[in-house]
């Protein structure tokens, strides 16, 4: 992996969040999506999905400006 940043860190509610990272291998980028749950203190991992053309996101994003600081 050449490089690695997070793309968003959502909180719906107080029990509930949305993680996604960008990791930039020498061939391809990659999106990995991490759904998130905290019944009590502690997070745990609600769903995972690794994905590979996450291109159409892109696309909505920079249109949208989502994402943007």
């Amino acid at each position: 992996m050449k490089h690695y940043e997070k793309l968003q860190d959502i909180l719906l509610g107080t029990r509930f969040r949305y993680y996604s990272d960008l990791a930039a291998y020498e061939r391809q980028p990659m999106q990995f999506v991490f759904e998130l749950y905290q019944p009590e203190d502690k997070w745990f991992t609600f769903g995972a999905l690794v994905d590979q053309e996450f291109d159409d996101d892109l696309e909505t994003q920079s249109r949208t400006g989502i994402g943007r600081k």
